[in-house]
């Protein structure tokens, strides 16, 4: 600034020239006249010299990283290189950059064979100054440490200044086989008969230190029904990709969807090296194929799915057919042949043409130490292949097995009879329904469909209907053998009925009012299936008798009488036990005991043994007839009775008795009671 006097000061300010131990810097001043372009032609000048005074280090700091996720040694890529340039920059106590200082680097610990490309380096100009982690054979994280020296005018150390940069993660794009997941988002697609359902399928990559694969694996894919996106691209270790239903379709509704990628197998990292080495443990793999009908093997012009009888009793439980392989299905859920040769595919790792069934006895990968490597390790990688199943279940169609009723000698229900009617006037009864999407496949139904009842003049104690959830399909019957070798006949039937599709079940007891409801005595049942597309199917209705049993005393001569009469003369009797359904009783012993006149001539017919028990003691005759669990008949006592020497009245009792399941006595249940003269 000029001044009036014609004096002109100015502010001189440092910027970095004192350098470590000082400086003397040179300040030319001139004055000069401007031309009508701007240019100045100096007519006077002055010089002079200022003594720097040694600039103070303020800090070290972190600036940047070119790459904060590298590559293992050996899988770099241009997106994802194996090595990264990290920046530090050394300032003044002002914050003015500091050039010409030296700076020391270091790593906050040893990891594998990663290393730095300088030990030391000169700051710029800007202050600034830059070292290259290079990625070695072990994924982690570090962080590199860089440091600057505070000296006297003399020389001598005063302190030293120390920066971090953030971690800088060594990750690999190598999965490893043991780490290699496939999902999906419903197993369960209403895909049979509806084009357009969708799945989504996610694959889980991790490396041999179960640490996500570097962003930018590739996986691929391939279905053996509906449509499924070729590939997708990991982030974060996972990627997916959309399997929508459409034709073709495999015939027993089971899509086979593959995942693969290039990876290596296992090993034992016994020293922490990073590495695999001669004498570690190790897992190698053959090469995989498209287990397209999932039984485990790999199948060349066979049979898709010829197995349709589960117990081997000569009835088919399947109705798909047994030489079809794919199948196009029309909207109505019908269907015409498509494809019936069947061939699975191969994996052909090698590129020879033909599939390697062993699986041999080197290390497949690339993380081998030199001793291995001249051993024969890690001269291939392996195509990992994971594999899922989905049900292209139906939409628009479900089948009802039942109802049937708990066993506790089967310890399970009993389908081998379908309830029509069930006297729960006294305990409640456990029930089930088998449930599947279709008589042809018998699938479990498609996610979002619901099972619900309908009951009138019944109380439900509990139930497992509601809204159908993701379900996986169940081991194709070759496969689900081997589980379960000890079933056979209608056990084994029974087990892989109820895991392919769905077993519904529900505790039902009398009502706990008796009023308001029907006059027949009887309530009923029905179990619904709603499906996703809104249709709605019913099993056969269930009727419960809420009374329970009743007797009814018959004549030759009076019919249906109240009371027992023999005063004139001796009559035959029969005597009928039954529920409102019609059936005799469940088990256990019917007891008549009549209190006076002379009983004879016993017998027992429709569910009670032919040949009651007759004992009279103290003029007290008792008769009784033993219940053939077995049948539903109608329990029939039959016999006569005289008067005895004495004209009395007394009672004429029906009793069931019942052995009492856990303790050794016999609960009894009074059925009626009927008076007797004679």
């Amino acid at each position: 600034m000029v001044q009036a006097s014609g004096i002109a000061t100015a502010t001189y300010q440092d910027k970095g020239c004192g350098k470590e131990f000082g400086s003397r810097d040179n300040i030319v001043v001139y004055i000069g006249e401007k031309d009508e372009e701007g240019n100045v032609t100096p007519v006077a000048t002055a010089r002079a010299s200022i003594n720097v005074a040694a600039a103070q280090i303020g800090a070290i700091q972190y600036v940047a990283s070119s790459a904060s996720v590298i590559a293992l040694n050996g899988y770099g890529t241009e997106d994802h290189p194996s090595s990264t340039s990290v920046e530090f920059q050394v300032v003044d106590e002002s914050g003015n950059a500091m050039p010409d200082r030296k700076v020391f680097f270091t790593t906050d610990h040893p990891l594998g064979s990663a290393s730095l490309s300088l030990d030391n380096a000169v700051t710029d100009k800007d202050g600034t100054v830059r070292v290259i982690l290079n990625s070695g054979n072990v994924p982690g994280t570090m962080r590199i440490k860089a440091s600057v020296n505070v000296n006297n005018t003399a020389g001598d150390l005063i302190k030293t200044i120390n920066t971090s940069s953030p971690a800088i993660t060594l990750a690999t794009s190598l999965a490893d086989e043991d780490s290699f997941t496939l999902g999906a988002s419903l197993y369960n697609t209403p895909g049979w008969d509806w084009n357009g359902s969708s799945v989504t399928i996610t694959a889980r990559l991790g490396d041999h230190y179960q640490n996500p694969v570097i962003d930018g694996t590739a996986v691929y894919f391939r279905a053996t029904g509906g449509l499924i996106q070729e590939s997708c691209i990991t982030v974060e270790g996972e990627c997916s990709v959309k399997w929508t239903s459409q034709n073709p379709r495999p015939v027993d509704g089971i899509v086979t969807i593959t995942a693969q990628t290039r990876g290596q197998g296992g090993f034992q990292d016994s020293n922490g090296n990073g590495l695999f080495d001669i004498g570690e443990s190790f897992t190698s793999f053959a090469e995989s194929y498209v287990d397209a009908n999932g039984n485990g093997l790999f199948d060349e012009g066979s049979a898709y799915q010829p197995d349709l009888d589960i117990d081997n009793d000569g009835v088919n439980d399947f109705s798909w057919s047994p030489t079809a392989y794919r199948v196009n299905v029309e909207a109505n859920g019908s269907y015409s042949l498509a494809e019936s040769n069947f061939y699975e595919e191969f994996i052909d790792t090698n590129r020879n043409g033909v599939i390697d069934t062993s699986a041999g006895y080197k290390f497949q990968g690339d993380n081998c130490s030199q001793a291995a490597l001249d051993n024969g390790h890690c001269a291939d990688q392996v195509d990992m292949v994971k594999t899922l199943r989905l049900q292209m279940s139906a939409s628009a169609d479900a089948y009802i097995e039942g109802p049937f009723l708990w066993s506790d000698d089967l310890g399970r229900y009993d389908t081998s009879k379908i309830l029509t009617c069930l006297d729960v006037s006294s305990a409640p009864k456990d029930i089930a329904w088998r449930v599947s999407d279709s008589v042809e496949r018998r699938n479990h139904l498609p996610s979002g469909s619901r099972t619900l009842l309908n009951i009138v003049d019944t109380k439900m104690l509990s139930t497992s209907t509601g809204e159908i959830k993701s379900k996986a399909p169940v081991p194709v019957l070759p496969v689900w053998e081997s589980y379960y070798p000890s079933l056979s006949g209608e056990e084994k039937r029974y087990t892989y009925l109820k895991q392919r599709g769905h077993l519904v079940t529900a505790q039902i007891v009398r009502p706990d009012k008796l009023v308001d409801v029907s006059p027949t005595g009887l309530g009923n049942v029905v179990l619904k299936v709603v499906t996703v597309n809104g249709g709605e199917f019913a099993s056969n209705p269930l009727k419960t008798d809420f009374l329970g049993y009743g007797s009814t005393l018959v004549t030759d001569l009076q019919g249906v009488v109240s009371s027992v009469d023999v005063r004139s003369n001796a009559q035959d009797y029969t005597l009928i036990v039954r529920n409102t359904c019609g059936y005799g009783l469940e088990s256990g012993k019917l007891v008549i005991t009549a209190d006076n006149g002379v009983v004879s001539n016993v017998s027992g017919s429709g569910n009670a043994l032919s040949a009651p028990a007759l004992t009279t003691q103290a003029g007290v005759s008792v008769i009784t007839a033993d219940i053939d669990a077995t049948s539903d008949a109608a329990t029939v006592v039959k016999f006569s009775i005289a008067k005895d020497t004495s004209s009395s009245t007394g009672n004429l009792s029906v009793t069931l008795k019942v052995k009492d399941p856990d303790f050794d006595f016999d609960i009894s249940t009074t059925i009626n009671n009927y008076l007797m003269m004679d």
